[in-house]
């Protein structure tokens, strides 16, 4: 098989089974499906049994819970194939992703990577996504730095849908990671690209990403912390460059401010600091510059013009 599909779980057996179902509809077969259980107290090991009865389903389960990143890099160590997923236990996907995904990787050798919008719901709902009929029209990027701009801007992207090439998967050092804290996802799909080739990301949302109180996303205890912002910011600062002279560059420095005001809302600690200064500490670290001082009206004219000359710039 040139594909493996790994689930990461813990506690969500009342949603794993429709996660599992989304994949047994897969219009695409030649993968092999492996839950990696971090320790759960739930019933997911018979969720896992059950559905092995009608599509064969293998189980690794760790004798204690090593946290949600050690459990993403661990598939590194389990995968096989030359393909894989690290896909999330409480989402779904379009009967037809992993078979455009797969097209599209044959067909792209200098790919690395490929991944999915997707669309954030309340509850899903496979015979509604079944019933969509999205197409397989994509976004292409170069290198790390092109693919991070998009990033950095419209991104557009669920995590658990990247399909990685093993090796590169294999090649992401958790310590790269540690200092981004639970907003990590963007840094370990970019740091894939690193050492070269390119990316896809499909424009159409294959994937429903299900919004619950138990989301890590949504725990404040957990961060993500201003100190990660400002250090997310400044990782952006050094794939994309800081200069007026590539696309990429161009796109920093115009986006800077927006950016850092997303993460900002976002930060659980934000009340320590008030956004200028925020900002000011990002500049200090080479994470901002003097143009996030400026009015936003003239960022954005200068946004739109470059969005008209440039067809690389986001």
């Amino acid at each position: 098989m040139n594909l493996d599909v790994f689930i990461l779980t813990y506690n969500r057996a009342d949603l794993l089974r429709e996660t599992l179902e989304s994949l047994a509809a897969q219009t695409y077969q030649d993968f092999t499906i492996v839950v990696v259980d971090n320790a759960s107290t739930d019933n997911t090991v018979e969720i896992v049994n059950e559905f092995s009865r009608y599509r064969q389903a293998h189980l690794h389960r760790h004798p204690y819970n090593i946290g949600g990143v050690d459990n993403f890099h661990y598939v590194g160590r389990l995968a096989k194939a030359k393909w894989v997923m690290a896909f999330h236990d409480d989402d779904i996907m379009h009967p037809r992703y992993i078979e455009y995904a797969m097209n599209a990787l044959s067909k792209n050798p200098e790919c690395y990577l490929i991944a999915s919008n997707y669309v954030g719901v309340k509850k899903t709902s496979q015979e509604a996504l079944a019933a969509q009929k999205l197409n397989n029209d994509h976004w292409s990027f170069d290198h790390a730095a092109h693919f991070a701009s998009f990033c950095y801007t419209i991104n557009k992207i669920h995590f658990g849908s990247t399909i990685y090439q093993t090796e590169r998967l294999r090649s992401l050092h958790k310590e790269n990671l540690l200092a981004f804290g639970k907003i990590a996802d963007r840094p370990a799909m970019i740091e894939t690209l690193r050492a070269g080739g390119g990316a896809i990301v499909f424009k159409a949302p294959f994937i429903q990403y299900r919004e619950h109180a138990n989301q890590d996303s949504q725990t404040s205890t957990s961060g993500p912390f201003l100190h990660e912002a400002i250090a997310l910011a400044g990782y952006y600062a050094e794939v994309m460059g800081k200069t007026w002279q590539t696309s990429s560059g161009r796109s920093f420095i115009v986006n800077n401010r927006a950016y850092l005001k997303g993460l900002y809302k976002w930060c659980s600690d934000r009340s320590s600091k008030c956004f200028n200064h925020y900002v000011w500490c990002a500049k200090e670290v080479g994470a901002a510059s003097y143009v996030s001082f400026l009015p936003r009206l003239i960022m954005r004219l200068v946004k739109k013009i470059l969005l008209k000359i440039d067809f690389k710039f986001f």
